[in-house]
């Protein structure tokens, strides 16, 4: 039985990967060619640990459902990676790079962080988009505020 899979993001499992959207890694990316395209990647999963703990699976299926809610709305920032740390989940933008800290997330958590950004992404002048560096949307003792970190001006 063929299976054909079509590609929804990178997976940095100490080599890179190509996953579909119910999270099946299934082929081992070749950088170089035009498979890769501007395909997300997720990274912070270390190989051992997501061939040892199923739950894993789990756990990549629902970043990659985040990033897809993400990218939804063709306002907010194209999303180049999707990171798991202690710190839960950073999204870093493909344009300028901005690190968005989202936090520990259960699934209602997330539309409410959602719309917390396109608040602040909405209210930002341009000039302060482009000199946007952190945005921390994780905050577990204000979680009704939103920080905005601003390089200097140049």
């Amino acid at each position: 039985v063929v299976v054909e899979r079509e590609p929804v993001a990178l997976v940095a499992l100490g080599e890179t990967y190509l996953v579909d959207v119910d999270g099946e890694v299934f082929k081992r990316a070749n950088l170089a060619a035009d498979e890769v395209g501007d395909l997300p990647i997720i990274t912070g999963i270390e190989r051992d640990v997501f061939k040892a703990r199923p739950e894993m699976k789990h756990t990549l299926r629902a970043i990659l459902g985040l990033v897809a809610r993400w990218q939804k709305d063709a306002v907010r920032p194209r999303v180049s990676e999707a990171n798991l740390s202690g710190r839960g989940i950073t999204l870093f933008t493909r344009d300028g790079a901005i690190k968005i800290l989202l936090g520990h997330l259960r699934e209602d958590d997330f539309d409410v962080r959602l719309a917390r950004f396109d608040t602040v992404w909405a209210t930002l002048k341009a000039d302060e988009r482009a000199q946007a560096h952190t945005i921390f949307l994780d905050s577990s003792t204000h979680v009704d505020r939103v920080a905005v970190g601003l390089y200097g001006p140049r």
